[in-house]
């Protein structure tokens, strides 16, 4: 199989240029990188909705957006929000993305493929606690590197 890339910006001018009216379910990528660590893994297939004007995003939402210069897609946690901005933050990250507009916003992840074929859907009240839980730092400070530990400990058993 060939598979076709597309960059970031490329990427970006697609989804941008889905028309208003247009029905689209679901956008499939793939995830890179560890930054959303463990919740998203890298190599993982993402859904991504595409918004429209009237999409509601909530915090603890995982959203695709796209820097100023719409060169680079970030997929993070709203981890805080005001009116038409949200504050995003990697679930793996120590340092938060800074605010993002609604109109940089270019879906929200619904869902993930893992690789085992497994399809995962993502369920609101994890979500809104796992943003509350990376905002206080808990979630990368004690959380995670308490689960790693115990992760090494159970595999020597």
């Amino acid at each position: 199989m060939n598979d076709f890339i597309l960059t970031d910006s490329l990427f970006c001018k697609l989804v941008k240029s889905i028309p208003a009216d247009k029905t689209i379910n679901h956008i499939k990528v793939q995830g890179h990188g560890s930054s959303m660590s463990p919740f998203l893994k890298n190599n993982e297939t993402l859904f991504i909705k595409p918004v429209k004007k009237k999409t509601e995003i909530k915090t603890g939402d995982i959203i695709a957006v796209t820097d100023k210069n719409e060169e680079k897609i970030i997929v993070h946690r709203v981890i805080s929000q005001k009116k038409n901005i949200c504050l995003l933050k990697g679930d793996n990250c120590k340092k938060k993305d800074g605010w993002f507009t609604k109109k940089q916003v270019l879906g929200i992840i619904t869902q993930k493929k893992k690789q085992s074929g497994k399809i995962i859907c993502f369920f609101r009240w994890e979500s809104i606690l796992i943003a509350f839980l990376s905002k206080t730092g808990f979630l990368n400070s004690i959380l995670l590197p308490f689960g790693r530990l115990l992760k090494i400990k159970l595999q020597r058993f």
